[in-house]
């Protein structure tokens, strides 16, 4: 719980560009009735006046996350393989999203585009 947004902005990420939270996976942050009157942020207007919320998905850089997979490719299979619990074509997105809204039967809903795929990222990439 805290009083204030800057609070909240330190509870999800508390060592600035480190990536370490506080806050745990699917975790909440409330603040206090009282934190919102004080400010006249077009944020806080929002959460108090139309009930917005507000969600981190805390991941870290992409960058750093690609280059380590990169440098692992046995690690990336794995993963790949234990978390990539369906793919879709393009073309049954419905379907797609429908069953990566149902947390119990999927984990990672892979949608396939008509888009290029790379064995490794492209350089500008990492």
């Amino acid at each position: 719980m805290v009083t204030t947004l800057q609070e909240a902005d330190q509870v999800i990420r508390p060592l600035g560009q480190e990536e370490f939270s506080i806050l745990r996976a699917r975790g909440a942050v409330l603040l206090t009735a009282n934190s919102l009157e004080e400010s006249s942020s077009p944020l806080s207007t929002a959460i108090r006046g139309r009930a917005v919320e507000l969600h981190s998905s805390r991941c870290g850089s992409f960058e750093r996350a690609l280059k380590i997979l990169r440098e692992n490719p046995d690690i990336a299979q794995k993963m790949a393989d234990k978390l990539i619990t369906h793919q879709f074509p393009l073309d049954n997105i419905k379907d797609a999203f429908s069953t990566a809204a149902d947390s119990k039967n999927s984990i990672k809903v892979i949608i396939k585009t008509d888009t290029p795929t790379y064995e490794t990222p492209p350089k500008s990439l990492y």
